[in-house]
C-alpha cells in the first residue's frame, strides 16, 4: 500500500489521531481518516492540502464525485457599496477545460432612494460571453441567484456591481469548483 503518516507532518497536519495512507503511486487512491473528537478545527482550517492527497473520494460514509469535496475558489463579501464598481473583479480564472463550478451570488439594499443597483457574474463559454445580472430597488430588497457554469480555460469569472443609483448595498458571491 503506501505509508502512515501521522502528526505534524510534510502535508502540515496536526498530531492527534489524524492518519494518511499515502499511496506509492500517483493511480493509488489515497485515504484520509479523520477523528473529530480528537482533533482541533482551527488547526486544519488554514492548512492546505494538495497533490495526490487533494481528492476526497469519501465524506462521512458517504462517497463523493467530480473533486471529492468542493473548494471554494474565489469570493467576493463587501458591504457599504454606494456606486458602481469601476472595473470588474476576478473571483478566479480558470485552469482546464470541462470544469464545472457551481457560482452564487447575492445583492442586499441596505438604503434606498432612486436607481437600479445590478450585480452581474460573467464568464466565457463555448469562446461566448455569458453573464447573468441580478438587482434590487427597495429598502431591504434581496436578490439572489446561483448555478452550474462550465467556463472555457483560462477564462475569468468576475462579478460587478453596475447601474446608476443613491442607495448602499452589499453583495456577495463565491465560486466553488465540483468536477
Amino acid at each position: 500500500m503506501g505509508q502512515v503518516v501521522h502528526g505534524n507532518d510534510q502535508y502540515g497536519l496536526p498530531a492527534g489521531g489524524n492518519t494518511i495512507e499515502k499511496s506509492s503511486t500517483l493511480s493509488e487512491t489515497p485515504t484520509v481518516e479523520y477523528e473529530p473528537e480528537s482533533a482541533n478545527y482551527d488547526q486544519l482550517g488554514a492548512k492546505n492540502i494538495s497533490g495526490p492527497l487533494s481528492l476526497v473520494t469519501e465524506y462521512d460514509g458517504v462517497n463523493t464525485y467530480g473533486q471529492g469535496i468542493g473548494a471554494i475558489y474565489g469570493v467576493d463579501n463587501r458591504t457599504g457599496i454606494t456606486s458602481a464598481d469601476g472595473s470588474a473583479i476576478t473571483l478566479y480564472t480558470t485552469t482546464g477545460a470541462n470544469q464545472l463550478y457551481r457560482v452564487f451570488f447575492r445583492i442586499y439594499c441596505t438604503a434606498y432612494t432612486s436607481g437600479t443597483p445590478t450585480y452581474t457574474l460573467a464568464w466565457t463559454e463555448n469562446t461566448a460571453s455569458k453573464t447573468a445580472s441580478i438587482n434590487v430597488t427597495a429598502l431591504n430588497a434581496t436578490s439572489v441567484q446561483g448555478g452550474l457554469i462550465q467556463p472555457d480555460n483560462n477564462t475569468n469569472i468576475t462579478v460587478q456591481v453596475t447601474g446608476t443609483f443613491t442607495g448602499t448595498v452589499k453583495v456577495g458571491a463565491a465560486v466553488e469548483r465540483i468536477a
